[in-house]
Formats: structure tokens, C-alpha cells, sequence
């Protein structure tokens, strides 16, 4: 009769640990296939999807100093699900006295000149109508 102790015990239970730890971890993530059905997702699936980021659009505040970079202007008040403000975070609005509204983002770059890279090198090529605006106080100025 073979006996069963506490210290043997133990040790099953760090082997069995050892083993939860080692299961992957897209075990039970489910993943709607074309046909409505439910499928275990596959390592390609799952490095396929775009991550999907939560903008927030934040009122930009009426004494504003500082440079934005003006992604968008719009007639009428855009949704955050807007398929540009997937690629920002940290996205202001503002209306201007035209009754349009400004989808900005704020940059802090210590020259105009880096500002200007980044607007052509990163922005301009999700948002082609992008600027560089200067807010003093909350007074606008598009920056040439």
C-alpha cells in the first residue's frame, strides 16, 4: 500500500499549475466565421484584426494656447466611430465661428520644422487636408 503525503501532494498541485500555465491562451476565444457560426480563432485570425482604439473626442477649451494639427473640418458633428479617428488618439473638437466644426489633434515639438515632418511624414497620408494651426488664447491662426 503505497501512502499519500502532503509533500507528494504539493507537488501534484505545482505540476498541475506548471500545466494551466502552459495551455494557450486562445483557448475558448470564439470568432464569428462568414456564416454566423462560432469557430475556435486561429493564431492568423487573431494577428489579423485591427486593433480597435476608443477615441474620445475632448471639447477643446475656449483659452487654448498651443499648436494643433487640424485632421479634419466638418458641416456637421462627426461620430467617434469617424474611420479616421482610428489611427489618433487624444482627438479635440472645437466649432468655429462658420458653424463648422475642427477635429484636431495637439503636438508639442520643440521647432515648427519638426511639426511640418511630422504633419507630411505621418499625418497627411490618413488625412491629406491636414494643417498646422496655432491657437493663441483660443483665437485660431492656420499656419502656412
Amino acid at each position: 500500500m503505497k501512502v499519500i503525503t502532503f509533500k507528494s501532494l504539493k507537488m501534484a498541485f505545482v505540476v498541475c499549475i506548471g500545466l494551466l500555465i502552459l495551455i494557450p491562451s486562445s483557448y475558448g476565444q470564439d470568432v464569428l466565421t462568414s456564416k454566423g457560426k462560432k469557430s475556435l480563432a486561429t493564431l492568423s485570425e487573431r494577428e489579423e484584426a485591427v486593433p480597435h482604439r476608443h477615441s474620445h473626442h475632448k471639447k477643446l477649451s475656449a483659452s487654448f494656447s498651443g499648436y494643433m494639427i487640424e485632421l479634419i473640418q466638418s458641416d456637421v458633428p462627426l461620430s467617434r466611430a469617424y474611420p479616421l479617428f482610428n489611427h489618433y488618439g487624444n482627438i479635440y473638437y472645437s466649432k468655429m465661428r462658420d458653424g463648422k466644426y475642427s477635429y484636431s489633434i495637439a503636438v508639442q515639438f520643440a521647432t515648427r520644422k519638426e511639426m511640418r515632418k511630422f504633419l507630411n511624414n505621418v499625418v497627411k497620408p490618413n488625412a491629406p487636408d491636414a494643417k498646422l494651426v496655432f491657437y493663441r488664447t483660443g483665437k485660431r491662426k492656420v499656419l502656412k
